[in-house]
């Protein structure tokens, strides 16, 4: 199965220069199984010597299992509220509500009921540049809703944090990177996620320069990027949306200039 899938790869590419095809860079001589299953992710089989290999490299140690169960079985401390909401009973993190909706004029019915999430404040979106090459500090974000085929990981900014995981409701760890909001003052912008799945979702965006990449610790999870590899990872569906959103707010100060 692997040397079959490998030929696939071998067809889409410049044999010769041994180029490829996600990024430009070498490393057909590498090409390798990154995967828990022959059928797990076709693409993260071929090892790439740039950020694709590293991502498939990140995504093969990638552990985390999810399997869909009934609402009802998700157990404490979520459960149905008194308020007929369904969430924590401490309030952390988000819960469930329900809303009427009607609007006579510009949409495609007059009133529907439907579910939506409210989160229970706001979340920080960092992104970490440095001044001299522009180069970003990416990190990987595991979590449940993101594709199986990539081991549930995606690209990330250098911060990523709920107000809950901020406030360590879970009583587990601060979030990585968390120290950059210690004692610093930021020029934060206001960034509102899906208001047709979400209930005034609104997440602080910030970007954070320093002027040498020794300034911040590189963890396992992270890797510099520079802004055409964003791109191309962007275009090949690995990044995640926190990371394109406050990518805007570096296009945003750019284009003020």
């Amino acid at each position: 199965m692997h040397s079959q899938i490998l030929q696939k790869w071998s067809k889409k590419m410049n044999t010769k220069k041994k180029i490829c095809p996600i990024c430009g860079g070498n490393g057909i001589d590498n090409a390798k199984s990154m995967l828990h299953e022959e059928e797990f992710h076709e693409t993260a089989l071929f090892y790439c010597n740039c950020w694709c290999g590293w991502l498939a490299e990140q995504r093969n140690k990638s552990t985390m299992k999810v399997r869909e169960i009934p609402l009802t079985e998700v157990g404490e401390p979520w459960r149905p509220q008194d308020t007929g909401n369904f969430g924590r009973d401490d309030g952390g993190f988000f819960e469930y509500i329900g809303v009427e909706v009607t609007v006579p004029n510009g949409r495609e019915v007059a009133s529907w009921n439907q579910p939506m999430k409210r989160e229970m404040g706001p979340g920080a979106i960092v992104i970490v540049i440095n001044n001299r090459n522009k180069k970003i500090l990416v990190t990987t974000r595991i979590e449940p809703g993101n594709p199986e085929k990539f081991g549930h990981l995606l690209l990330g900014p250098t911060l990523q944090a709920s107000k809950g995981n901020l406030d360590q409701i879970h009583e587990g760890k601060r979030p990585p990177y968390a120290e950059l909001l210690d004692n610093r003052i930021i020029e934060w912008a206001e960034l509102y996620q899906d208001g047709g799945r979400d209930k005034d979702k609104l997440n602080y965006g910030a970007i954070i320069k320093i002027d040498k990449e020794s300034d911040i610790q590189v963890l396992p999870n992270a890797r510099w990027f520079s802004m055409k590899e964003i791109a191309q990872a962007t275009k090949n569906g690995d990044v995640n949306e926190h990371l394109s959103q406050v990518m805007w707010l570096l296009i945003c100060e750019n284009m003020e200039r």
